[in-house]
């Protein structure tokens, strides 16, 4: 089981890419537009894909707080792309406005940053 590790433009879209180092998108698909709510608002950084295809990324804000959220989405061919908010980040907990593209370790656990946090005097990891 994937553990989240808290770190701290209105869609996703996703360039369509022969695999190649050298190809070059020429036309791009949204994945899925970000309401203002509860599933985050602002995603930042670009995503990053699991083994299973599944892209993990970060809005700057939305949520439950209103700080930002951490995403996956999921492709199913009978519903298409679907969002589902991991973590709300809470500004006097674990920070806000999470940026930079998260990353997966070794053992698949996801780690990111956030610049912000009320809860000490620096930033969080």
């Amino acid at each position: 089981m994937r553990r989240l590790k808290l770190w701290a433009l209105s869609a996703v879209v996703a360039p369509l890419l022969a695999f190649s180092s050298s190809a070059r998108a020429t036309s791009y698909k949204v994945l899925y537009n970000f309401g203002l709510g509860q599933d985050g608002a602002g995603p930042e950084s670009g995503v990053v894909f699991d083994p299973q295809n599944n892209a993990f990324g970060v809005t700057i804000g939305g949520g439950t707080f209103g700080n930002g959220t951490v995403y996956e989405l999921t492709y199913s061919p009978d519903t298409g792309w679907m969002e589902a908010t991991l973590h709300s980040f809470d500004y006097k907990v674990d920070g806000e406005d999470p940026d930079g593209r998260p990353v997966f370790d070794s053992s698949g656990n996801l780690y990111g940053t956030t610049p912000f946090s009320r809860a000490s005097a620096g930033d969080r990891l």
